[in-house]
Formats: C-alpha cells, structure tokens, sequence
C-alpha cells in the first residue's frame, strides 16, 4: 500500500521536517512536493533540500508542476502567463484568457527546463496534476494553424464535438511529450485526470507507454450523500478498469480540503470503496486537512487528517 499527501505549507526546512517526521510516523511512503514557478525562479536549492529531506526519512517523492501555465492545477498565479503574451490562451472573440496554450511552443519551452530543473532535485516521480484546457477552449494563432494543419477548415465553423476532440488531442499530445521526456530523464511519470470526459478520451493517455501511473481526483465539494456516492465509485472502478488493462498502476485522491464539519466520514467511505476496488495507491490533498490555505481549510482539520490515516488501518 503506498499512501502520501500534497505537501506545500512551507519552504523552511526546519518547519518541514517537523511535518516530514509526523508523516513518516502517520505510515505516509511518499509525498507530493509542489514545485510552481515560484519555487522553480526562489526556491529551487530549497526544494532540492526538501527532497533530499524526504528520501533520508524513507519516503518517496513526487514533484508536481503545481499552477504552471495554469495549464497545471493549482492555485499559485503563473509569471509565465504575464510574460508571454503570444502563448496565452484566446477566446473566440479575442480575448486573452489567464492561461498558456498547450498548443505554444514558449510553453513547451519553458516546461523542458522545468523538467529538467525536477530531474535534479533527485525526485523520483513527476505527478502532472490535472492538464486542462480553459473551459471555452483556445481560439489563438497555434490553434488556429494546428487546427487547419491536422483536420483542416477553419476551427471555427468547425462542429463542436471536432473542436473538443481537437483540444483533447492537443492535450494528449503534450502530456506525451512531456512524459517522454521525464523518462528520458530518468524520472517515473504519474498522471492525475480530472474526473470528467469520455472514456474514450481517457484511453488516449492511457496509450502512453511512459506512464507509469494514472489516477484522479473526485473530490464532492458540495454533492450531497448519494451523489458523492456514485460520482466516486464512477471515477474510481474507470481507473481500475483501465489500470489493469493497460498495466497502469491507479491512484486515487481523497478530499482533505473544504471538508465541512460532518462529512469526514466521506474520506474513510473514499478509501475503503477504492481499496475494495483494488486501488492500493492514494494520496490526499493536502496535509493535515489544509490548515493554512484558509480559502479551502478544513472545518476540523485535524479531524480530516486523523480519519485519513486511520482509514488504513
């Protein structure tokens, strides 16, 4: 069973490996770094320690591209994204939108060096949390051009159904990409798809033969007892399935952010759902019930945690 936890309430090493210690003693085996722009321009020999922190206590570590682009989930804001105009996201009416185009070759630029800088840290796992598309899709020059160069026509007076399978493509396109090239750096590759889509779509990663694991994330924020219920049982037997199909490894997240008071029983029901499926990889976001993050804290955020843990024994 391998259990870990999204870790980023500090940079200071002698405040982390306060945490890094409680986790170990909790029966943790890896932890989720976040690595954002930030920490990659300030806080890079820093985070070099934190790995190194992690590994002497016996723990794995993955680093996570957390906000990068905004193409990468997150809350942290992207520098990238102020920076590089001609790489954003457009709308159909020509509105910038607060995103890089995973279409862009200054994104794909800026993420070989990012690669590179977590093949030194000495992390073992890259984990690409959640690659998305904004939600009303890229209309930018890359776009525009790819779209007539693959499919031809104009993108848009294209059919929706060609357009969202054209955004998905692109996606899978740059995750293969950028897999392929933690591979070739020596890192392993997990993959965090958020919990929507056909299945079809989904297949399309699971192909990448550089993937070692793939898993998502359905959180219930504000779903009500039946429906958390069967929107995480979906979610959750579709990454089984696959798994073992495709000789993929699943991994599932627990909610352990802006849980209300009540509903922590959801995070045992979570993992003992997942683990009567097969899953026997989980993490939760974020550790010890996000505390600090007072926009998502917990309501009894020790409260969270404790049933995290306690949910595996």
């Amino acid at each position: 069973m391998d259990i870990g936890t999204s870790y980023f309430d500090s940079r200071d090493p002698e405040h982390v490996v306060r945490d890094l210690e409680r986790m170990k003693k909790d029966g943790l085996t890896f932890v989720v770094h976040t690595f954002s722009e930030h920490d990659a321009e300030f806080y890079f020999d820093t985070i070099k320690k934190l790995v190194k922190m992690t590994h002497d206590l016996g723990m794995k570590v993955y680093l996570d591209p957390w906000g990068v682009g905004k193409i990468f989930g997150g809350e942290p804001y992207s520098r990238l994204v102020m920076t590089h105009v001609m790489g954003r996201q457009m709308s159909a009416d020509e509105k910038l939108l607060p995103a890089m185009c995973p279409n862009s070759p200054e994104f794909m630029e800026y993420m070989k060096k990012w690669v590179e800088m977590a093949a030194e840290t000495g992390a073992d796992y890259i984990f690409w949390d959640e690659p998305h598309f904004h939600r009303d899709g890229c209309y930018c020059d890359y776009c525009i051009l790819k779209f007539d160069d693959t499919i031809g026509g104009s993108i848009f007076s294209a059919r929706e159904d060609v357009r969202r399978e054209f955004f998905e493509d692109s996606l899978v396109e740059l995750m293969d990409r950028l897999v392929k090239l933690a591979h070739s750096k020596g890192l392993k590759n997990a993959l965090c798809l958020l919990p929507r889509g056909d299945e079809s779509y989904w297949r399309k990663f699971y192909e990448i033969r550089e993937l070692d694991i793939i898993g998502t994330d359905p959180y219930w924020r504000g779903m009500e007892d039946d429906e958390f219920k069967k929107y995480f049982n979906y979610y959750t037997e579709r990454v089984v399935r696959l798994g073992k199909e495709y000789g993929k490894e699943p991994q599932i997240w627990i909610q352990a952010f802006d849980v209300r008071s009540g509903e922590e029983w959801r995070i045992s029901y979570a993992v003992k759902k997942a683990m009567d499926m097969g899953v026997k990889n989980f993490a939760s976001w974020s550790f010890k019930g996000t505390p600090n993050m007072s926009k998502i804290r917990s309501d009894n955020p020790e409260l969270v945690w404790k049933t995290y843990i306690e949910a595996f024994k």
